[in-house]
């Protein structure tokens, strides 16, 4: 049986506009994730936007279970 390895790989961060990105994009999806968790439809949520093998944006909202325990 073949086995399957993979490398850890640390992406650097870079500006969202370098990378060809708009920040206003990036500000609307985290204004709509907090408006999601603040109006219950999750708990909590977290995203990142990677181009090129670099980070433009890392974001958390909320929490990590139902209740009041912080993200």
């Amino acid at each position: 049986m073949a086995k399957i390895t993979t490398e850890s790989m640390a992406l650097e961060f870079a500006s969202p506009e370098s990378l060809g990105l708009d920040p206003a994009m990036l500000d609307r999806i985290e204004q709509l994730m907090i408006s999601h968790v603040e109006d219950g439809h999750y708990p909590g949520g977290q995203y990142a936007i990677a181009r090129h093998g670099k980070l433009a944006r890392v974001y958390t909202v909320g929490n990590t279970t139902i209740g009041d325990s912080p993200a």
